[in-house]
């Protein structure tokens, strides 16, 4: 420490902190990655909040003795900072540009959200099966010779509600045949083991409720089992069961998801605390000057093309 500003002992401590924990951070950070535990991401993520800090908050005590200078020097520090943050906001010259830090980056969540994004009905289970022979009000057409129609009801873990009509049966059997085709094609796409090994068990999941559906909607199946049904109305006849091992599926996936979500969200937090502290003036004076309000403008595409000979070649009007 010393009385008198020190450029050089200045840089020399700047370089320090930065140089001796970027290989840190990178090892951590790798580690994450290779072994896809969120450990090593927490870690990560408080060690670049600590620097984050150190370098900011610490660094003008560390080389000026004289607290009230120090102190100047903090307050400096931080105008200058807020003042190009707050440029930043104001001349956006490139808007795609990504967070400067890698560890704001989890490509794990990124990856499962790919698994999720495109599973539907995945709150439901097979509940109750409704069995009607034609239609209730035809007092004509022998029961015998009547078509059967099978409706599969539906319990939502949601909130727990059971729905039983054809139409929302029709929209349920869609949705668990689109999440197949969907869970199929991504199967090559994921990139992590864990991901991987979730998306395995989503997709077995729903081939055994497309497989229990299949299995009792069959006449076959209804004429065995018609006397051991609830019969409603003449020609109406529902039949409950009770799948322990799609709900416990069901419940794990909802572990699963909440866990990944969860552990992301702190990771960002963590990571974004200090520059959100550091940098509330200029946030501030941000929102004084700036209309975030929705401003609604007309639709117009317009691709320039690209200063490139094979763009040309394979995209002439």
């Amino acid at each position: 420490m010393t009385n008198k500003f020190n450029l050089k002992k200045n840089i020399i401590f700047l370089s320090l902190v930065l140089f001796s924990f970027t290989p840190i951070e990178i090892i951590i950070y790798s580690n994450f990655l290779r072994y896809e535990n969120y450990v090593f991401l927490y870690i990560a993520s408080i060690l670049l909040f600590i620097v984050s800090f150190i370098v900011i908050l610490l660094w003008p005590f560390s080389i000026e003795l004289n607290k009230k200078k120090a102190f100047l020097m903090l307050v400096v520090n931080l105008f200058f900072i807020n003042a190009a943050q707050f440029l930043f906001y104001k001349v956006k010259i490139d808007p795609y540009s990504q967070p400067t830090s890698f560890v704001t980056n989890d490509p794990i969540y990124e990856d499962y959200k790919n698994v999720v994004k495109y599973i539907y009905s995945k709150e439901k289970i097979p509940a109750t099966y409704l069995y009607e022979l034609g239609n209730p009000l035809d007092s004509i057409t022998p029961i015998e010779k009547r078509k059967l129609r099978v409706s599969v009801g539906t319990i939502n873990g949601i909130d727990s509600k059971t729905s039983t009509n054809h139409e929302t049966s029709e929209e349920y059997k869609h949705d668990i045949a689109l999440s197949i085709k969907n869970l199929e094609s991504l199967d090559s796409a994921i990139v992590f083991r864990r991901n991987q090994r979730i998306l395995v068990q989503w997709l077995t999941h729903f081939y055994n409720v497309e497989k229990v559906i299949n299995e009792h909607s069959t006449e076959d199946y209804f004429k065995k089992n018609k006397k051991s049904f609830i019969h409603v109305f003449p020609g109406a006849y529902v039949s409950s069961e009770v799948y322990s091992k799609l709900i416990g599926d069901v419940i794990n996936f909802e572990d699963y998801h909440n866990t990944v979500l969860k552990h992301h969200t702190n990771c960002k937090d963590i990571v974004d605390l200090a520059p959100s502290i550091i940098n509330i003036p200029a946030t501030i004076v941000d929102h004084i000057f700036t209309d975030y309000s929705e401003k609604k403008q007309p639709l117009h595409y317009k691709f320039d093309e690209l200063q490139d000979e094979e763009y040309r070649k394979y995209n002439t009007r």
